[in-house]
């Protein structure tokens, strides 16, 4: 009869927490795993709505500019209608004032339409790229990081040497029984006599029953 490793029970609670850290990185890698494909969407998503925003000012800006010229247009269609004709003997200035007010404001479109093109389009890709860089890190950080397998769970070596002292003190402690037994039992037999000896049965019967003499 071998007695139990007295390992036994440490071998089976590392078997239980490997089993139990098993389960653990099994479910945070799912975890991993939908938050990186939320990742992924939101970084598409962000680009996207960077590349419509960039495209939704340069399209502005090219309505200004339009805007500008038919503005220009309309001015130079006014300043033909009403342009001063010299037919002699006029002032050397008759017309003048309608001519300055003519460039001047050709002058406010053609810089409204530099800046449309030139430092608000600037600007506001700028301000785009801020916001882009700004909502890329924030989704990032919303991924986090993935699961790790950490320090591996060591099982506990089976003591071999503790389960064979255990087994010869069982063995030993058996052994010992038996031979009190036996000891008891010689001595009831030394008690009793031996058959053929004076006395044997009456000391036969008070042992089995109970006698007296």
């Amino acid at each position: 009869m071998c007695a139990k490793d007295p390992n036994a029970g440490a071998r089976r609670a590392a078997e239980e927490k490997q089993i139990a850290k098993t389960a653990t990185f099994g479910s945070e890698n799912i975890k991993s795993f939908n938050r990186e494909t939320t990742y992924k969407r939101g970084r598409s998503a962000i680009a996207m709505g960077f590349s419509r925003a960039q495209s939704d000012g340069y399209v502005k800006a090219l309505n200004i500019i339009g805007s500008g010229r038919k503005s220009a247009e309309n001015l130079q269609k006014q300043y033909a209608t009403s342009r001063y004709v010299d037919e002699g003997g006029g002032s050397r200035r008759a017309g003048r004032n309608a001519l300055h007010a003519l460039l001047q404001k050709t002058a406010q479109i053609d810089a409204a339409s530099d800046d449309a093109l030139g430092k608000n389009l600037d600007i506001l890709h700028q301000g785009l790229t801020r916001d882009y860089i700004t909502k890329q890190a924030k989704n990032r950080e919303r991924l986090g990081v993935p699961p790790e397998w950490g320090a591996p769970v060591m099982m506990p070596p089976r003591d071999r040497a503790g389960q064979f002292l255990a087994t010869l003190q069982t063995g030993l402690s058996i052994a010992s029984s038996v031979m009190t037994l036996g000891t008891t039992e010689f001595s009831k037999i030394a008690a009793v006599g031996v058959p053929g000896q004076e006395g044997y049965e009456a000391a036969t019967s008070r042992t089995l029953f109970g006698g007296r003499d």
